[in-house]
């Protein structure tokens, strides 16, 4: 138990609260990715946040595909 907040998972604003560790990084936005966010990982383990996704061009190009225009 923390001798400031008297809690077992001290709070934001206690003295010995720790904010949480980020599993991933996105690569758009270089934030943490954390427990509970959405988001998306390609073939080459890079992960993106659900919400850092501009448009479905952005998102096939980030996935490794190509938009082809049939001739």
């Amino acid at each position: 138990m923390c001798c400031y907040c008297k809690q077992l998972t001290c709070p934001i604003g206690c003295p010995n609260y720790e904010p949480p560790k980020p599993k991933r990084y996105c690569k758009i936005c270089g934030n943490g990715i954390y427990e509970g966010d959405e988001y998306i990982e390609n073939e080459d383990g890079e992960c993106i946040h659900y919400e850092c996704i501009d448009g479905v061009r952005d998102l096939v190009k980030w996935l490794g595909g190509e938009i082809r225009v049939m001739k």
